[in-house]
């Protein structure tokens, strides 16, 4: 809930933004509207699956810049399925599971730093 209620204060700050990149999961478009893009890591060169949601105001989305092929998935005696980095998260506790699992892929990163620096 706090990251929600953080996304959403940055959303409604932003409507006086000219310019605004904000990354959240589905649950902000519920709240607010539905996502402008939605991006993984390996469309930008990190091998990993991790859908990442952008609300945009006043910037283009992110073109790709070197699509990878992304890990293999781990599959459980469930059926269900999790992403590897996913999955290595899972022994951590509280904060630390939080902030391991809200990470922004360099590749990423570096595509909005290089694509929107300049607008």
């Amino acid at each position: 809930m706090h990251a929600f209620g953080h996304q959403r204060r940055c959303v409604v700050r932003g409507e006086e933004a000219e310019r605004l990149a904000a990354d959240g999961d589905r649950v902000l478009s519920g709240f607010y509207r539905k996502p402008d893009q939605i991006i993984n890591p390996w469309q930008f060169g990190d091998p990993y699956e991790k859908k990442t949601c952008l609300w945009l105001k006043g910037l283009p989305p992110l073109e790709p810049t070197n699509i990878v092929q992304p890990n293999p998935r781990v599959f459980y005696a469930s059926g269900k399925s999790d992403p590897d980095w996913h999955t290595a998260t899972r022994g951590l506790k509280g904060h630390e599971r939080s902030v391991a699992r809200s990470k922004t892929f360099p590749g990423i990163a570096d595509a909005m730093a290089k694509q929107w620096r300049l607008l």
